[in-house]
């Protein structure tokens, strides 16, 4: 609800687009070589330029009201018609009701301090998740439907990776399985994979095990994967599906 929430933090000292009314009644026509002050009238001529640009059709000139959306053309169009009749630009401008109203200096109080300081931290956190982010990132996924096989004294499952490289840099990459030991991957072809800058590849691998190793119908697993200087970029957690035991 962020109409909702900016109701609440708004006073009378936040900066917003204002219409200074002190300054502008009483509105009336631009008439050449007039007097405008002698006359009693103030500096809007009327002209309605801040209406026709509005894309929501307010009249800022009737205070703050819900449908603003601060896109500020109404400042622009003011401005340009202030500097064609000679007169100072802002009647329409970002403003505190307090600096209107009273004519008060604008203030840096508590609230903007506090707000700024909060301000402050989420975007340090933000730089810092960036920053932490990693260049890598990679998956391995059992396909839907699928479950382990036996061949040779070996218990095998398949995998589908995904990697995305979040970097500029072409990877040359290695998958190795940290945990268990005695693990044997088939990559189906060569074990480097070539992942270049700013690309998602897939693929698919069959992990094996020496029978005697699984000891649970789904073991932990944990997959590592190595750049060409050895550097683990990634590494994944995963189920091992093998043979349901009795365990007495």
């Amino acid at each position: 609800p962020y109409g909702r929430l900016q109701g609440v933090l708004i006073d009378k000292h936040t900066i917003n687009v204002y219409y200074d009314f002190k300054r502008g009644e009483n509105r009336s026509k631009w008439r050449n070589h007039e007097d405008r002050k002698t006359a009693g009238k103030g500096d809007c001529i009327d002209c309605q330029q801040c209406v026709v640009v509005c894309p929501t059709g307010i009249d800022i000139r009737n205070g703050q009201q819900l449908e603003c959306v601060n896109c500020t053309a109404c400042i622009d169009a003011c401005d340009e018609v202030m500097e064609k009749v000679g007169l100072p630009k802002g009647l329409i401008r970002y403003a505190t009701e307090a600096e209107i109203e009273n004519r008060e200096k604008f203030r840096f109080t508590s609230r903007m301090k506090a707000t700024a300081f909060c301000l402050a931290l989420l975007i340090g956190f933000l730089g810092f998740l960036m920053y932490d982010r990693g260049s890598m990132e990679a998956k391995f996924i059992k396909p839907a439907g699928s479950t382990f096989f036996v061949k040779d004294g070996k218990i095998a499952n398949t995998f589908i990776y995904t990697f995305l490289n979040k970097s500029n840099e072409n990877k040359v990459l290695t998958i190795k399985v940290l945990h268990p030991a005695n693990a044997e991957i088939d990559f189906f072809g060569t074990n480097r994979i070539i992942l270049k800058g700013d690309q998602i590849i897939k693929g698919n691998i069959n992990i094996s095990f020496p029978e005697k190793e699984i000891k649970f119908s789904k073991q932990n697993m944990t997959i590592g994967v190595f750049d060409e200087k050895g550097n683990m970029v990634d590494s994944f957690e995963t189920v091992f599906e093998g043979p349901f035991q009795l365990v007495l």
